[in-house]
């Protein structure tokens, strides 16, 4: 469970209550961005691997060998289906059920990682949080925005749209191939950018890696592509 917030938002030792109540609700949240993000080829299995890679290097570090055989079935599972689901001809897909299992399998390593000892680990210090938002970035920004988008739409946060960051990357004439590999680019580097502030304060590190967060997951919905085929700035908000 979340035991422990680290300091952030002046919160350190949870009540046991509230531990609790945070975790359920974390995991539904893992659970259901990683659904909502599903909508192209290859964006929830690469962030994943990204995600079990990482998992791997830190369950590897610290010891904690059942983690580590889990990551490491992640990503045995996800690479021959990352071939079939992108650059094979004859495509399948993760559907509900795969969406639902990576989260399922990704938010029990990142619970397991925050109260799992890791002090070992050079690179990780109490603002290791940090580096889980960071990692998870993406699919986090794309759920709260697109939730904030319908509400004030005046529809559900659950109804079914094309509003999502990566339909905005094709909506540019990104391929889908194209526009998975930008978030995943973008994720492996925040995520290593997030390791330049493990020794800072964890409330100043949080503001700085949110604002650059929200502004390249949300750059796309900003931008729109004319008849020249050249990219500019939408002139009204959509």
């Amino acid at each position: 469970m979340i035991n422990s917030m680290y300091g952030l938002f002046g919160f350190f030792e949870l009540h046991p209550i509230i531990s609790c109540s945070l975790s359920i609700f974390t995991f539904i949240v893992f659970v259901n961005m990683f659904n909502l993000i599903d909508g192209i080829d290859g964006l929830a299995s690469g962030i994943s691997i990204l995600a079990f890679t990482f998992f791997i290097i830190v369950s590897f570090l610290s010891d904690n060998y059942l983690s580590l055989i889990i990551s490491v079935a992640g990503i045995g599972s996800l690479l021959p289906f990352l071939y079939y689901n992108v650059f094979s001809v004859k495509k399948v897909f993760l559907g509900d059920n795969g969406s639902l299992l990576l989260g399922t399998l990704l938010i029990y390593l990142t619970l397991d990682f925050l109260s799992f000892n890791t002090m070992g680990i050079l690179f990780i210090t109490n603002n290791k949080i940090l580096i889980l938002m960071s990692l998870f970035s993406y699919p986090l920004v794309d759920t709260i925005r697109i939730f904030i988008v319908r509400i004030l739409r005046k529809k559900s946060p659950f109804s079914a749209d094309k509003n999502h960051i990566h339909h905005h990357l094709l909506r540019l004439g990104f391929s889908h191939k194209k526009a998975s590999t930008f978030v995943v680019i973008y994720t492996f580097s925040i995520t290593n950018f997030s390791l330049l502030f493990m020794k800072q304060n964890i409330n100043f590190s949080f503001v700085i890696l949110l604002i650059l967060a929200v502004i390249i997951v949300c750059l796309p919905t900003l931008l729109t592509k004319n008849d020249s085929g050249s990219i500019s700035f939408i002139k009204t908000l959509m």
